[in-house]
């Protein structure tokens, strides 16, 4: 196996390990198929968290990393250069 493989592997038998500890059983148990796909809704809702908060640090992160560069051109609001002298650049949205 790939060591990528054998991550998710030990991944998936540690998920499996807490499901038990947290629910007393496997998704072999007796759960409904409504309670199924309400703890997969779940667990995505959880997913977009993550994602929505590594978005955000990466914006943060470029945005960091463009005012740092010195080619950078700040504008005001209304659109006027403040400083810097290099080529026009689009700030990524927070």
């Amino acid at each position: 196996m790939s060591i990528i493989l054998d991550k998710v592997h030990a991944d998936l038998q540690r998920q499996e390990m807490k499901g038990i500890r947290k629910y007393g059983g496997t998704l072999d148990s007796d759960l409904s198929e409504l309670q199924v796909l309400q703890h997969a809704y779940e667990e995505a809702l959880d997913l977009c968290m993550y994602l929505a908060k590594t978005i955000q640090i990466k914006r943060k992160q470029a945005l960091i990393e463009l005012t740092q560069d010195e080619s950078y051109e700040r504008t005001d609001k209304s659109g006027n250069i403040e400083e810097g002298s290099g080529t026009e650049t689009t700030l990524p949205t927070t």
